[in-house]
């Protein structure tokens, strides 16, 4: 058996780079978390080969002092914690130390910083996570770091890397839910030199969507605003009709930082599921902003999932709030109530003192009722419900639903199923019409000429059948309707 030793630096540095790295997408997201951290008006990403080649991001930030650049490779190295009270309440989106070393011990690495005020930067070079050169040079205030040939001295992490076209696109994806976070920030990215994304700063939150998605969507855009027990939600949500097939248009952001929660997600289905069919899926863009003691992001190395200390309160906050949106009147007189839709099967919960279901004549659900007046003052959840909607109970298995006659035929069941309109008469014989001879009774022929037995009792006249009455499976197949 080995005796136990202490792990040297770069062995414990690319143990800790799987973790915080696993494609040039996760490079990009800590070096722009990093310069937003440093106050950056301007973000530049510039991409090579997808960033397999070089992965460049230049800030105009604060800057570095030449000491604070070789602590900065350095892991656990961080001026964004002081206190263990500080870990309680993190208002930055890096706070670990870890990144920068993590990034520098897989890749060939420059680091070119300089403080504002100051016309010397320091620069630093080297690979696999060790100090090569470091040099006094004149540079402008901000932080540059280069990254170049990706995984170079881990090959089975490289032979794990998608098609370039894959990269490039998780790569963009990432910068635009960045860009969506902080508006304020202009941010512009590059592949092979030629420009992908330019999101100049924007005063608003519809403007800065317009920039990356488009300004004939975002004005379609519904606004979302509300506030619940501290828990501010706001953003923009489309439409029902312009919804997508798949969940890649929902961007959610906790106190500035782009986040995956499916219970947040869930609440977000909630709200629009009696607007949207089950394999449709909203358009939205909502902000929750919180106190940071309210919400844990130490909870995964690359910080994309967050636990909250109320969560149902941030899931009631958010379906209130989308709910509010989608009463207003664009949304109204656009579906008309839950048939526009197209899908019966999601109930929203509703008050007590609502009004009475539909009868057996009227048994499609409808959200808004006909009159837009009317549907302003009908709320279309109870605060605090469930946010899970009900379903219709469904037939069971071998149990015909109701409307649907069983036919019998000459070798018995058939196993055909005629479905007649809800409260439609039996179909009737042409000799109960008065409109001419019944057909012969095949039935009679395979009883011996014995006269068909009737439910009441009697006895039925011979030739006479006995059909339209569901669950009968005596009488003969009926004729075809003329």
């Amino acid at each position: 058996m080995t005796r136990i030793r202490r792990l040297p630096d770069h062995l414990v540095n690319k143990i800790a780079a799987g973790e915080v790295v696993e494609r040039p997408a996760s490079v990009v997201k800590e070096l722009v978390e990093n310069a937003i951290d440093a106050d950056g008006a301007t973000i530049t990403v510039d991409l090579k080969d997808a960033g397999r080649q070089l992965i460049r991001v230049s800030d105009d930030g604060t800057g570095m002092a030449p000491d604070e650049v070789d602590l900065a490779l350095t892991r656990h190295a961080t001026s964004k914690l002081a206190t263990d009270s500080d870990l309680e309440a993190i208002a930055t989106l890096g706070f670990r130390g870890e990144a920068l070393p993590a990034i520098c011990a897989v890749t060939r690495f420059s680091v070119l910083s300089c403080e504002r005020g100051s016309e010397t930067g320091t620069l630093v070079r080297g690979e696999g996570g060790a100090v090569a050169e470091k040099l006094l040079v004149a540079a402008s205030p901000g932080t540059l770091v280069e990254a170049q040939d990706l995984f170079f001295n881990t090959p089975a992490r490289l032979k794990f890397l998608k098609s370039a076209q894959a990269e490039l696109a998780q790569a963009l994806r990432l910068v635009q839910a960045i860009a969506l976070a902080h508006p304020a920030i202009h941010f512009r990215l590059t592949h092979n030199g030629k420009p992908v994304l330019n999101a100049p700063r924007a005063g608003t939150l519809r403007d800065r969507l317009g920039a990356i998605l488009g300004f004939e969507q975002a004005s379609k855009m519904l606004e979302v605003r509300g506030t619940l027990s501290g828990v501010t939600v706001s953003g923009l949500i489309a439409p029902p009709q312009l919804s997508r097939g798949n969940r890649d248009a929902i961007t959610l952001i906790v106190n500035g930082r782009p986040v995956r929660d499916t219970l947040l997600t869930q609440a977000l289905l909630d709200a629009h599921r009696p607007l949207l069919a089950r394999d449709q899926f909203p358009v939205a863009l909502l902000r929750i902003d919180l106190p940071s003691r309210e919400v844990d992001v130490n909870v995964h190395p690359t910080k994309a999932w967050v636990r909250f200390r109320a969560p149902r309160l941030v899931q009631e906050a958010l379906f209130t709030a989308v709910q509010a949106a989608l009463r207003s009147p664009r949304v109204v007189q656009s579906q008309g109530g839950l048939a526009a839709a197209g899908d019966a099967d999601h109930v929203v919960p509703v008050p007590s003192d609502a009004p009475p279901a539909a009868t057996t004549d009227d048994r499609q659900p409808r959200l808004f009722g006909e009159d837009p007046a009317r549907a302003a003052r009908q709320p279309l959840a109870v605060p605090g419900a469930a946010l899970r909607p009900a379903r219709r109970a469904r037939p069971r298995p071998g149990r015909a639903p109701e409307g649907v006659v069983a036919h019998a035929g000459r070798a018995g069941l058939r196993g055909r199923r005629v479905r007649r309109v809800h409260g439609a008469p039996p179909r009737r014989s042409r000799a109960a019409q008065g409109g001419g001879a019944a057909a012969p009774d095949r039935g009679a022929a395979r009883r011996g000429g014995r006269e068909p037995a009737r439910r009441d009792g009697a006895v039925a006249p011979p030739g006479a059948r006995l059909r339209g009455l569901p669950g009968c499976h005596q009488g003969a197949r009926p004729a075809p309707a003329r």
